[in-house]
């Protein structure tokens, strides 16, 4: 596609979201990451929760905040009991309450916006992270007392001395836990840690790639030796969620959770909170996400289709080298397995199956899996026995487990079997290998939808708009637009991708664009430091060559540096000057399409809205002064001031707080090229 097409395809767009949204009611806005404060006095001393109260609050539909659930359950590794219960003082926020949930201070943070007399019928999102979010040195939300061997005998009901098998974690070159070489439990020895790869629990460790054990003679705390003994501490290593103490543990604590905040049935602070509550997004994996880190380090081989097996809705098959994903439960039927001819179609009925969605692309190479079953990698015999379908569905046959319910499907039929006054929501995500198997979104989404559970992404994009009206597959990230448009649920929601992967900052001027002179590439020269967009869709405006001013899939920079490279879709030569060079989240673009795609609940970056209203100077979150500063938002982006007028319109395109079924306003901004919608 030529530059002149796209320009075209974009302006097209336009034109048909702002026609389209005319037509659809108005989601929520949440802002994520909104500013907390825990005084049980005042907040009038806290500069980021006053500033977004009076500055950003009177115009989204709530807050988002993330809940660690190491922070609520206060449960500790000792012989007693580990069935925790809530806090019987609900009103002491000073003072920890061993064996107990721990609700207060996150209830007083909740309630300070409540009480804040600016929160009206407002709505609050918790995002709950089991596990840490994306970082590959640590894990200090899942708590400890999940990995010991006295929590694994009581949740899988051993005996004291049968030692069931405790909780596995797991290293690779993705998270690599802050191990290095000559760190406990596990050591490696290769010049960088690409590709080695350790798993071990609270006895000890097991087989890897690299080199397992301790390097120091005598180290207490490193087993699996002649010259170590101990028990190992180090639980930083991505858990394997699907086994049973994690499992089980991650279970209590969500029901818990919906227990504290039932409308009826909750505790005092529970109560006064629930009318407020929106949907709580469980994170299945990392963070509030869904992406199962170090499963595997290639592609596995995926299960076949057999004729006359009973399958589950969201179960993955191969049929020539080609995913599908069971629609529905039912049996195949006797013959062979019905297709259809590109990605993106659904077969016919197959038996009593109601059909099969194709979901390319898929690589069939074979490779042994790193987690095992869900019994465990040392006691259970469960070695390599990660699979696709046991993540998902249901565990295929030939594995350690085969028929037992698979993890995504488990967790759906839990969460909605909880009763909670509110609605459960998770991430419909992108598998391994390398987070590039669609297959696993879409059968999230189909998991998610059958148990009457919400579903949604964490990366909208400007390009969405542009794969959706290209016809590629899939449609858009993560193929939430075909999801949300196939599959009901109570929750639809999207996060919008990071405005810039260090700094957050919505955009940055544009000096030049000087043609590369190959037909395929150009560099923008930004007026400052702008590689944190490296690898992201942005979107350009304001260039003197309006060709320029459109969408473009993607950019890469090296780190600290003020030029990028921009690579065309189709042999072309383009310079031009001046503009403005936007991040992935252009608010202009993204929340107009996700509202005429059907998203429910969109939450938004704290550092995109303190730039929406001009806030760099009375800012409600982080701001960092330099490149080498620490912080969120980059002050030497683009700057608002105070306002901007796109941004604030597209805000008012989807602000809740109208009645139900008002139509949604069209914006102010003008867009490519000067379309106007």
């Amino acid at each position: 596609m030529d530059a002149t097409s796209m320009r075209g395809l974009v302006c097209a767009l336009i034109v048909c979201l702002a026609t389209l949204a005319a037509a659809q009611t108005a989601p929520l806005v949440i802002a994520w990451q909104a500013p907390l404060c825990s005084n049980t006095s005042s907040c009038s001393g806290n500069a980021y929760f006053t500033s977004f109260v009076s500055n950003v609050l009177p115009s989204v539909s709530g807050i988002g905040v993330t809940v660690h659930w190491s922070d609520i359950d206060e449960c500790v590794n000792s012989g007693a009991s580990y069935w925790c219960t809530e806090s019987s003082d609900d009103n002491d926020c000073t003072t920890n309450h061993f064996m107990h949930y721990y609700w207060c201070r996150l209830d007083q943070e909740l309630l300070n916006y409540i009480n804040s007399g600016s929160f009206g019928d407002k709505k609050i999102v918790l995002i709950v992270w089991a596990v840490d979010d994306s970082s590959p040195n640590s894990n200090s939300y899942t708590p400890d007392y999940v990995f010991y061997q006295n929590w694994a005998n009581q949740t899988e009901g051993c005996p004291p001395a049968s030692n069931c098998p405790p909780q596995d974690v797991v290293v690779c070159g993705a998270w690599t836990a802050g191990i290095g070489g000559s760190s406990c439990p596990v050591s490696h020895t290769g010049s960088t840690w690409t590709g080695d790869t350790a798993i071990w629990n609270v006895n000890g460790n097991g087989s890897s790639t690299g080199t397992i054990g301790c390097t120091a003679t005598g180290n207490a705390q490193c087993p699996g030796s002649s010259t170590c003994s101990g028990i190992v501490t180090n639980f930083a290593g991505f858990p394997i969620v699907y086994e049973t103490p994690f499992m089980k543990a991650y279970q209590n604590f969500l029901q818990a959770l919906a227990h504290h905040y039932n409308l009826s049935s909750g505790s005092a602070r529970g109560q006064s909170i629930a009318p407020y509550i929106a949907y709580v997004r469980a994170g299945m994996a990392e963070g509030g996400e869904n992406l199962p880190y170090c499963a595997i380090s290639a592609n596995i081989t995926q299960q076949n289709w057999q004729a006359s097996a009973n399958v589950s809705a969201g179960y993955l098959v191969n049929s020539g080298g080609n995913q599908y994903v069971a629609i529905g439960a039912g049996t195949t039927n006797a013959g062979s397995m019905p297709t259809c001819p590109v990605a993106g179609c659904t077969t016919a009925p197959d038996g009593t199956v109601p059909g099969w969605y194709r979901a390319d692309p898929y690589s069939t190479s074979f490779s042994t899996p790193i987690w095992p079953g869900p019994t465990g990698q040392f006691v259970g015999g469960d070695p390599g026995g990660y699979s696709d379908n046991g993540y998902l569905s249901i565990w295929p046959p030939g594995s350690h487990s085969a028929g037992a319910t698979g993890y995504i499907a488990s967790m759906t039929h839990f969460l909605n079997g909880l009763g909670a006054s509110f609605p459960f929501t998770i991430s419909a995500h992108f598998g391994p290998p390398a987070s590039s198997n669609v297959a696993y979104a879409d059968s999230e989404a189909i998991l998610a939808s059958s148990n009457g559970v919400g579903f949604g992404i964490q990366a909208v994009s400007v390009y969405d708009s542009v794969s959706y009206a290209g016809g590629s597959f899939p449609s858009s990230l993560e193929d939430w637009a075909y999801n949300f448009k196939t599959y009901p649920a109570p929750v639809h929601h999207l996060q919008t991708s990071t405005p810039g992967f260090k700094y957050l900052a919505e955009g940055y001027g544009i000096v030049n664009i000087s043609d590369d002179g190959n037909m395929t590439t150009a560099t923008i020269n930004c007026s400052s430091d702008c590689s944190s967009f490296s690898g992201l869709p942005v979107y350009i405006s304001g260039n003197t060559n309006s060709a320029l001013n459109t969408i473009w899939s993607q950019v890469t920079c090296t780190s600290g540096s003020t030029s990028c490279k921009l690579f065309y879709p189709s042999p072309m030569n383009l310079s031009g000057s001046n503009g403005t060079l936007w991040a992935a989240d252009y608010w202009p673009i993204i929340l107009p399409f996700s509202v005429q795609r059907g998203a429910s609940s969109i939450e938004v970056y704290e550092c995109a809205l303190d730039y929406a209203f001009g806030l760099s100077s009375t800012p409600t979150t982080n701001w960092a002064p330099n490149d080498t500063g620490s912080g969120g938002c980059a002050s030497w982006g683009v700057s608002a001031s105070p306002s901007d007028p796109p941004y604030q319109g597209a805000l008012a395109n989807t602000r809740v707080g109208q009645p139900s079924g008002t139509s949604i306003k069209n914006g102010s901004g003008v867009l490519t090229n000067g379309t106007q919608f």
